[in-house]
């Protein structure tokens, strides 16, 4: 979010400098949303964000100005300013291109502020590496080798410098491969190892194991997702020794949302289970609540305190955390028997539960939801009966109230008044990438992960759940400006990464493994 901030200042006094009126903070967070994953990417890639952003609408310029881009590049790029080259634009498509032009001052302003701040992105620490500008000369020669095993998809930047460092004798690299993939050109998820393999010395030879024939692959059709976790008894208790040796069984969640589902249906023998997943908070009823807690807010700030919605009102009343007690079930009672759709505030001045009563008084400025949410929260806490408290309700408790004080600590810098929308909108948006970790035993009992934590791991037995389109491989690509074909002509992420890196993983679980069962 102080990303954000700046990169606002940043927007604001460009546009100010070319005497254009900038839309307030909150227009401009979507948009800085997008242009931050720009910077970043652009960033890791060592991209050149000037030569990316040069208004190229003359196509000859293409050609002076970007001689060391390939034919193909120079292709895509052309495709690119032809959507441009008519004599009238549309309106959005010249604010599109008065945005790209101002786009590299906007950047170098806001890399300045975050420099003179003593602040650094993961991006711009990527380039640092590539120019070499960091402030430790003796990194990485204070090691006599630096060695890289089980990578795949490597960007720009990570390419450039550990060449560098394998010239200079100091890296080693082992790629774990399979024929399968390697040798067929199509296969997408060969498509980053190939070019690997073109660059680096692979210390590990390339493997045959994809397509041995002496193992148990099935696909298991199930109606749902409930049918698919019903299942996973009958499937445990077919896998020979696996009660001697639980921790050579792997359940892979493409979907992370199934893990506490998955967690209830385990048989009584597996006692000890690792869960290589943290627990994300959005899945808990504490997210519920301080959504429920924003609605009813919202409701009282549009009725000016007077009444409240009855939805989020019954929401509250009826929550896990509130349900039993009295005055929040003689409040839904009473909403219930009496068909309510408007509960005017008379209703509740004489509660005495500290949490309904909060929850229940309007808040008089939009930056005051924060430090109501975190003593509901509190009181919530110190409420719950000694042992009654689940150490992971603790946990989202805590990492719940870590990120409010953060949020309100960067929102009272703001000296404009946000809305309560969006200041609701960016409590959940925090929350929603929030989560804390399991605990279990690392070398022992059953393993529980998603997709991506099984990489350079092996396992003997594997179930893998949800292996469904759109799911795997996931179809979330990070919003951008940068036009498909511009991201082609840099070489910068596309549609088909995504997909190959899924395919890598997948695949590489086949490779060692005795069976596999996918639902």
């Amino acid at each position: 979010l102080l990303c954000s901030f700046l990169l606002y200042e940043a927007y604001s006094k460009v546009w100010s400098d070319q005497q254009l009126l900038p839309v307030s903070y909150e227009r401009f967070y979507p948009l800085g949303e997008i242009l931050l994953n720009d910077f970043t990417e652009l960033e890791s890639n060592a991209v050149s964000i000037k030569d990316i952003y040069s208004n190229l609408a003359e196509l000859a310029a293409i050609d002076q100005g970007l001689d060391y881009l390939t034919e193909e590049q120079l292709d895509y790029l052309q495709r690119f300013w032809k959507n441009f080259s008519v004599d009238r634009l549309s309106k959005q498509k010249e604010r599109f291109l008065q945005l790209w032009k101002h786009l590299p001052a906007i950047f170098e302003l806001f890399r300045t502020d975050l420099e003179q701040r003593g602040l650094i992105t993961t991006g711009m620490i990527y380039r640092s590496l590539v120019t070499e500008t960091y402030d430790r000369k003796d990194f990485p020669t204070r090691w006599k080798h630096l060695v890289f095993v089980g990578f795949n998809a490597l960007n720009k930047s990570e390419l450039q410098v550990l060449k560098k460092w394998e010239e200079q004798g100091i890296a080693l690299f082992y790629f774990d491969t399979d024929t399968h993939y390697i040798e067929d050109e199509l296969q997408e998820a060969g498509r980053f190892l190939r070019r690997n393999l073109s660059l680096f010395t692979n210390q590990l030879p390339t493997g045959n194991h994809i397509r041995r024939t002496d193992r148990s692959i099935q696909l298991i059709a199930a109606e749902g997702n409930a049918a698919q976790v019903r299942m996973l008894p009958a499937l445990l208790e077919h896998i020979p020794g696996i009660k001697e040796e639980p921790e050579q069984t792997a359940i892979l969640l493409a979907d992370e949302n199934q893990l506490l589902p998955v967690l209830h249906a385990l048989p009584d023998w597996t006692d000890k289970v690792n869960i290589t997943m943290g627990y994300g908070l959005v899945q808990s009823p504490l997210y519920s609540l301080i959504q429920t807690i924003i609605r009813i807010q919202e409701s009282l700030w549009q009725n000016k305190g007077r009444s409240v919605y009855y939805q989020p009102l019954l929401q509250l009343v009826q929550h896990p955390y509130l349900y039993q007690l009295p005055e929040a079930t003689e409040i839904a009672a009473t909403v219930l028997q009496k068909a309510l759709v408007s509960i005017p505030a008379l209703s509740w001045d004489k509660l005495e539960e500290p949490r309904l009563k909060k929850c229940l008084t309007l808040i008089q400025h939009p930056i005051e939801i924060i430090s109501l949410i975190r003593d509901i929260l509190e009181d919530h806490l110190a409420s719950v009966v000694e042992g009654e408290a689940t150490n992971l309700q603790s946990q989202l408790i805590h990492a719940a109230h870590a990120q409010l004080n953060r949020l309100e600590d960067l929102l009272t810098e703001r000296k404009e008044e946000l809305s309560l929308s969006f200041i609701s909108e960016l409590i959940l948006q925090v929350m929603r990438s929030q989560s804390v970790p399991l605990e279990g035993e690392p070398l022992r009992g059953l393993q529980i992960m998603g997709l991506l934590e099984s990489r350079a791991l092996d396992f003997k037995h594997i179930i893998l759940l949800n292996v469904n389109e759109g799911i795997l491989p996931k179809k979330a690509v990070a919003p951008t400006l940068i036009p498909d074909s511009i991201r082609r002509a840099y070489g910068l992420s596309v549609l088909e990464n995504q997909d190959a890196i899924f395919a890598y993983v997948f695949y590489r679980l086949l490779q060692r493994s005795q069976s596999v069962s996918c639902l």
